[in-house]
């Protein structure tokens, strides 16, 4: 098989380190990202209810999902009563600081410093 026919697969991050080797610069996409993932489990875990994380990382759509679903559920407490809601809260807690521990990008896909 000649191999000038022979079609070269290669892989996102090979074509960008070529694009580095050839031009001397790192593109955006390969830079770590200004945002600590400190900083980010830390605004989870106390303003996670508000969506302050999500919105930290640039995920503004996200984060206003957050204080939609926050303000639902102080409805919803209100109107059903505290032991009612429970089981509602304690699960969006746990999708709270679920996404706190596995979120390790921020919206440009960058990994976290």
């Amino acid at each position: 098989m000649n191999p000038r026919n022979k079609r070269q697969r290669t892989t996102a991050l090979e074509e960008e380190m070529g694009y580095v080797r050839s031009t001397g610069r790192v593109p955006r996409s390969m830079k770590p990202s200004k945002r600590q993932r400190s900083v980010y489990i830390i605004l989870a875990l106390f303003l996670g209810g508000v969506g302050a994380h999500n919105i930290y990382l640039g995920r503004t759509g996200s984060g206003i999902v957050k204080i939609c679903v926050t303000a639902l559920l102080l409805a919803g407490n209100w109107y059903m009563g505290a032991a009612t809601a429970f089981p509602a809260w304690l699960a969006y807690g746990l999708w709270i600081v679920i996404e706190a521990v596995a979120v390790t990008k921020d919206d440009e896909g960058r990994e976290l410093s």
